[in-house]
């Protein structure tokens, strides 16, 4: 007659704890995944946010220019260098929903660039969309592009 062999003493726990490590490797993988999802939801609305901010920019900008061909915000010509038109420029700012735009239009140039921002401090937003067009007067849109 044979024995019937009893389980080890301590088996049972470690096939729990077994278990328990691989649900909590596929939880923490899902909490990951779904971090991961939200930031870049939020990173997808904010450039969304700043986009049509740049875009109110231009609109205004356009709509001074029509009722003053001549005004401008700066002296010196700025090109596409993002760090001329962020801290150098004087531009114009306005607020707007949840940040703002700048624009600037240099002296004696048919250009006209916006810059739409987050927040009230456009040195500490965590989004950009710069927008430039050029124009002819009487205000007549000739090339739009983002950079």
């Amino acid at each position: 007659m044979q024995k019937l062999s009893r389980p080890r003493k301590g088996s049972a726990l470690l096939t729990v704890l077994a278990i328990m490590s691989v649900l909590l490797i596929m939880i923490l993988s899902v909490s990951k995944a779904a971090l991961s999802d939200a930031r870049l939801s939020r990173i997808k609305l904010d450039q969304a946010k700043v986009f049509y901010l740049s875009e109110s920019g231009i609109e205004h900008g356009k709509s001074k220019i029509a009722a003053d061909p001549g005004w401008f915000t700066d002296d010196m010509s700025v090109g596409k260098d993002k760090t001329l038109l962020l801290s150098v420029c004087a531009g114009n700012k306005y607020s707007l929903g949840d940040g703002g735009y700048k624009i600037v239009r240099a002296k004696n140039k048919n250009e006209l660039y916006s810059i739409g921002f987050l927040g009230t401090d456009i040195t500490k937003s965590r989004a950009f969309a710069f927008q430039k067009i050029e124009f002819e007067l009487p205000i007549r849109q000739k090339r739009w592009e983002m950079f």
